[in-house]
């Protein structure tokens, strides 16, 4: 049950216990939750009330070298030969560009009212604490895993990868407990937002430094992703004009978003990002729905993420077989000893100090720092990216991915004993 609205002086309408429509959890997020139950992992995470990537991320550990590959070597190289593991990848790829395009669309077109006070200060306690515990952790962790980068790109990606927050799954958890409406749930959605996009940003900043760590060719990249980002600007400002949202709502709405999604992408790998960030600017460049029957809404974009859910089991495969156990028993234990105590006590205290001081109540607020510690699917697509940079090892993987499996599974129970 969710407390009254808080009424202290400063509080803006933003955080009632109904707040704005624009604050309810987007479809492109709750649909998933629906079409990844079809799927067994997603089925038997539903039965014990936790969200579907949990489950998914369960059934590719459980395809993965720790489990059935310790029961039968010659079961798994049948079930995935070497040879299609390159086609299993690029699809899993594909998977990504596609469902993220739904999910930039989303970050571009949710704004935030900058009165709301509440908001602002989660996003700082939030995400400001891990990201401050995470980037210590990583200078200290540098000496050990020797990534083959700097430190300082190495300890922000690790920064990053303590202070995400998985908008998706967080949307699904608020809809599941009947919290979409409450004063927490509107806090914490909006607050996920900009530290999604705040995310992504720090991510991107910490790949291009692991490449350009001598600082050899950093000003001739930085002005190409200038170039890009603002070609990217005038790509939004021309699919604004009405001839443009016609031909998007129209039949072959799907074919042009999913041309602008790949081009993208493949800009975005050119200049030494990853297809992911190109994805995401894709989605945040559409133009956003409006009353006008004859404008593009969402549909083309939810076409496209529709489809992107439907092949993310590929993608979770592919991730689990990179996970391997086995590797807990060495270093890898260690770091799963150090990184999940800072990332839940650092997104569960950063989210509820933050809160307090943005006037919530001691109740509400609580829920926000709960709230603020899933990870899941999200972290999952920050990790992969991760390890095929080379910013991680397999040890360091392994550890990351369960710290990400544990903290999401610690949000339906506590939220719901709270609610009880």
């Amino acid at each position: 049950m969710s407390s009254p609205p808080c009424t202290r002086k400063g509080f803006t309408a933003q955080c009632t216990c109904r707040p704005p429509k624009r604050l309810r959890p987007p479809s492109c997020y709750t649909s998933r939750s629906s079409s990844s139950r079809q799927h067994s992992g997603g089925r038997l995470a539903a039965l014990i009330r936790q969200p579907p990537v949990v489950g998914e991320i369960a059934v590719g550990i459980l395809l993965g070298p720790s489990v059935l590959g310790e029961l039968s070597r010659g079961l798994e190289e049948r079930l995935f030969p070497t040879a299609v593991m390159p086609d299993l990848r690029l699809l899993a790829r594909v998977a990504l560009v596609l469902f993220l395009v739904g999910v930039g669309h989303e970050l571009g077109r949710r704004s935030v009212r900058p009165g709301g006070r509440a908001v602002a200060g989660v996003v700082v306690g939030a995400f400001g604490l891990p990201m401050a515990l995470g980037v210590t952790a990583g200078v200290v962790l540098h000496g050990m895993v020797e990534p083959g980068c700097a430190a300082l790109p190495f300890a922000l990606y690790t920064g990053v990868a303590l202070s995400i927050t998985a908008l998706p799954v967080l949307a699904g958890i608020l809809a599941d407990r009947g919290l979409s409406t409450s004063t927490a749930g509107a806090v914490a959605l909006t607050a996920a937002t900009v530290m999604d996009a705040l995310g992504w940003a720090v991510l991107t900043l910490s790949l291009v430094l692991a490449r350009h760590s001598d600082g050899a060719g950093l000003a001739d990249l930085a002005a190409e992703v200038g170039g890009y980002l603002a070609a990217a600007w005038l790509v939004r400002r021309l699919l604004r004009r009405p001839s443009c949202r016609r031909r998007l709502s129209g039949g072959a709405g799907p074919a042009l978003t999913a041309a602008l999604a790949f081009t993208s992408a493949g800009i975005a790998v050119r200049l030494g990002l990853h297809a992911e960030f190109g994805a995401l600017l894709a989605g945040a460049v559409l133009p956003r729905p409006t009353a006008d029957p004859d404008a593009a809404g969402p549909s083309s974009v939810t076409s496209l993420a529709g489809t992107g859910r439907l092949l993310l089991p590929v993608f979770f495969v592919v991730s689990g077989i990179a996970i391997d156990l086995r590797s807990l028993s060495g270093g890898g234990l260690r770091f799963l000893a150090v990184l999940l105590p800072l990332a839940v006590g650092g997104k569960v205290l950063g989210g509820y100090l933050g809160a307090r001081v943005g006037g919530l109540r001691p109740h509400d607020s609580l829920t926000v720092g709960i709230l603020m510690n899933t990870r899941g699917l999200t972290e999952l697509i920050v990790l992969s990216i991760g390890l095929t940079a080379g910013l991680l090892d397999q040890e360091l993987y392994t550890a990351l991915v369960l710290m990400a499996l544990v903290t999401t599974v610690m949000t339906g129970p506590l939220i719901s004993r709270r609610a009880g």
